[in-house]
């Protein structure tokens, strides 16, 4: 399987990376939120555009990115745009979704950006053809906040958006029980066992879902999100909780 290298970080190799999202609504919140992470011991950091109040104004957006790049050093800045249809908060159209996530790239603030592949097959190849031709790494994603799909789908999904030529192939689901979960991590090491030539990311959420971001990385999955006070999304683990069950977990299956 080909290893996703961004900086010093190798997603895909050694212990499950952990990811934490900046959530805030305007832009001292959010400065203030980037100092906070800044001293973790944090692999990836995304921010999450669709929460930014002007995120409309793609000049203000870069503006903030610069600032938030500095703060964070070396640390690994992912971009993410989440619509609504996939659990997010910007109501954009297709072409504003692709604007923004273009001109982002073409900043060259970011060092990977998240791409929803189901939004439209065009605007997504567009995006990825024009981040990879700016050597900027790119997460596939698919979030269903309703259900778990069945194992078949989740697998098709993810081999969908690996062949989109995505760098990491991430799918987010809702269980409505704890079986759920199970699909979903069964569902995880099918897909890296036998099909995955990239790095996958899979993510149950909820309370039902919690085991799948402690667990994941014994299943295949490569990133785990946690949260330095607030959450993108329910089940997410305060970040230094996180850190020591993740070291318990590699330390006790790591020969």
């Amino acid at each position: 399987m080909k290893i996703c290298k961004i900086k010093n970080i190798e997603i895909g190799k050694g212990m499950i990376k952990i990811c934490v999202p900046i959530v805030d609504i305007n832009e001292n919140d959010i400065i203030n939120t980037a100092k906070k992470i800044s001293i973790k011991n944090i692999d990836i950091v995304e921010f999450r555009a669709d929460y930014y109040e002007n995120i409309s104004d793609v000049e203000k957006t870069i503006e903030l990115l610069k600032k938030i790049r500095k703060i964070l050093k070396n640390k690994v800045l992912l971009f993410t745009l989440r619509t609504q249809n996939e659990g997010g908060k910007s109501n954009i159209s297709e072409s504003e979704y692709e604007k923004i996530n273009t001109e982002i790239i073409l900043s060259n603030c970011i060092d990977i950006i998240d791409v929803q592949c189901y939004i439209s097959k065009t605007v997504a190849d567009n995006i990825i053809n024009i981040a990879h031709k700016k050597n900027i790494k790119v997460i596939g994603s698919n979030h269903d906040f309703e259900k778990t799909p069945n194992e078949y789908e989740i697998i098709e999904k993810m081999i969908y958006m690996q062949n989109m030529k995505v760098d990491i192939a991430k799918i987010a689901v809702m269980p409505q029980k704890i079986e759920d979960t199970l699909t979903l991590l069964s569902a995880t090491y099918k897909m890296y066992s036998n099909y995955a030539t990239i790095p996958i990311v899979t993510v149950s959420m909820d309370s039902f879902g919690v085991i799948s971001r402690v667990c994941g990385e014994l299943f295949g999955s490569c990133i785990t999100f946690g949260a330095v006070d607030k959450i993108s999304a329910k089940g997410q683990i305060e970040l230094d909780e996180l850190r020591y069950i993740l070291n318990i977990i590699n330390k006790t299956t790591t020969k």
